[in-house]
């Protein structure tokens, strides 16, 4: 009897600040991340030349491993209803880095702009909605600027940089220009020094 009236006492005060919560507006349900309201469905990677990089259809086009590389992530939304300041994040491959924060404005291909982004320095990226849900078949492209990491080159000369979109993994293998001469030495590149006879 004792444990059916602590059951009934504890449901009581579910009910009561579920109530509470949803009067003032917050969330009393965690987010279903199986039901993301932005999607990305491609990401293409492009040099400073705004070329694009894929060494198994560029093999020529090689890029240096200080260099800043533009990521191109495709993305539409999924239909599901959102919320003014409703956020979702997501995170860049392990193999690259964000040398400096970057923020701006998520616009569709229609030149409606949905939210806006927010790029971290430890790879995060975290779009925030705004109210526009008569948009619901909206598409556009998000565009990071990257560089390689160091510790991911060592001596490869194809990096393999694996991205998690909504519903595959892309590999984007990325030819290096080999360094002519130079040797590393306390993670950064130094010119090799030849003594004259």
């Amino acid at each position: 009897m004792r444990k059916r009236k602590v059951s009934i006492a504890v449901l009581t005060l579910v009910f009561f600040l579920t109530s509470f919560f949803s009067h003032l507006g917050l969330p009393v349900v965690a987010e279903d991340k199986g039901k993301e309201k932005l999607v990305l469905f491609d990401v293409k990677m492009f040099n400073q030349e705004g070329k694009e990089i894929d060494s198994t259809r560029y093999p020529d086009r090689r890029v240096a491993v200080d260099e800043s590389l533009q990521l191109r992530y495709h993305w539409k939304l999924s239909g599901a209803e959102f919320k003014d300041g409703e956020q979702q994040s997501f995170g860049l491959p392990k193999e690259l880095k964000i040398q400096q924060e970057q923020t701006g404005s998520l616009v569709s291909n229609d030149n409606v702009t949905v939210g806006t982004f927010h790029a971290t320095m430890d790879g995060t990226v975290i779009i925030t909605f705004n109210e526009a849900q008569h948009i619901e078949e909206a598409q556009g492209t998000l565009t990071i600027q990257s560089v390689l990491k160091q510790d991911a080159v060592g001596d490869q000369k194809n990096i393999p940089v694996s991205f998690a979109l909504d519903d595959r993994q892309v590999i984007i293998p990325v030819p290096l220009q080999e360094m002519d001469k130079e040797q590393e030495l306390d993670g950064e590149k130094k010119p090799w020094n030849r003594k004259r006879i």
